[in-house]
């Protein structure tokens, strides 16, 4: 964690770890973490392996379901080319996204896992 006046910057290099390498052992702990910080105004920039390495900004996430099963993330993605309507947003299912979240060339081996970066204004 990295903090100044102005700001604090988690990100999953600093995160504490759980077993194989993770910052997130369940959709839940993922879904609350997602939750809090959207809902506290700190958007997280995302990496996952899309084009083989790819960041995008996860602004907003619609719970659907109690299970978490329909849940959907909101992103700001510069490349928006996979929903036919290129705004600059783009949708995932949530559960589906976690699933499938990690990097394959970006970053170290043991940083590859769920790769995040959440920038928090500082009260």
């Amino acid at each position: 964690m990295n903090k100044n006046n102005l700001y604090t910057i988690i990100s999953s290099i600093d995160f504490p770890r759980k077993e194989n390498d993770l910052c997130f052992s369940d959709y839940k702990d993922f879904r609350n973490f997602v939750v809090s910080n959207l809902t506290e105004g700190s958007p997280i920039i995302l990496e996952n392996v899309d084009y083989g390495g790819h960041y995008k900004l996860l602004i907003g996430f619609d719970k659907l379901s109690d299970e978490g099963n329909e849940d959907i993330l909101i992103f700001a993605d510069p490349y928006d080319d996979t929903d036919g309507c290129q705004d600059g947003y783009n949708y995932f299912p949530a559960s589906r996204f976690f699933y499938m979240w990690f990097d394959d060339h970006c970053l170290e081996k043991r940083y590859r896992k769920q790769p995040f970066i959440v920038i928090k204004k500082n009260k």
